[in-house]
């Protein structure tokens, strides 16, 4: 049995995730879950092959998450046209969006492990825990703009010892899939990243977000 079946992978925010939806499907919440990661390892299972370097999965499964998915446009217009704001809600129109599971399955790894379409948060936490199961070091980014407006979200992953930026939310809805693959900070900070601050880094264990957080934050190069 592959070492990533027997240990848990999930950050705290794909835990969280978890727990609100659950509060929503309380009745299979459970199962829920558990089906979801099988069909994660299954994923993986299907892409990676033995053999690969390091590289060859992050590029594959990275291709291979945006392939599989893709942003939910639908349900974040079907909001709008009845006047409910999905990126900065009211109290009022919040209550609204928590009481709908595509909502929270959208903003999760689960939504692309069930079918559903996601946004940023579901792109980053997907890959992030496929990252995990292949033992390479990925964060989960949050960032804000100044004035705490819409968020956003991405990856951050490491090869040969050096941390780099991916993005997939943004390589899939520009049309070009390459465009933010294992970059630096700098060109991140060119390509309209520079409005966001990181807010966070996620990761599957505390003491190594800690450390990432305190001593590995920069991306100094495009991959080679």
């Amino acid at each position: 049995m592959p070492l990533y079946r027997e240990k848990g992978y999930l950050s705290g925010d794909q835990w969280d995730g978890f727990l609100e939806l659950y509060k929503v499907a309380p009745d299979n919440g459970r199962q829920y879950l558990l089906d979801s990661i099988n069909w994660m390892i299954d994923f993986y299972e299907k892409y990676v092959t033995e053999g690969m370097s390091d590289y060859e999965i992050v590029k594959t499964l990275y291709h291979a998450v945006m392939d599989n998915t893709k942003y939910n446009y639908s349900l974040i217009n079907r909001y709008q046209s009845q006047g409910i704001g999905v990126n900065n809600p009211s109290t009022e129109e919040r209550e609204i969006l928590e009481a709908d599971p595509e909502y929270w399955l959208c903003h999760s790894w689960m939504g692309f492990a069930n079918g559903v379409d996601v946004v940023c948060d579901g792109y980053s936490e997907a890959f992030q825990l496929l990252m995990n199961m292949a033992g390479i070091p990925c964060v989960h980014v949050c960032a804000y703009p100044e004035d705490y407006g819409e968020g956003h979200q991405w990856n951050k992953v490491q090869l040969d010892g050096v941390w780099y930026n991916v993005d997939l939310t943004w390589a899939d809805t520009n049309g070009n899939q390459n465009a933010f693959f294992l970059r630096s900070d700098a060109a991140f900070q060119r390509d309209g990243h520079e409005k966001y601050t990181v807010y966070s880094y996620s990761w599957y264990r505390e003491d190594e977000m800690e450390s990432f957080v305190k001593n590995i934050v920069s991306s100094p190069k495009d991959y080679r």
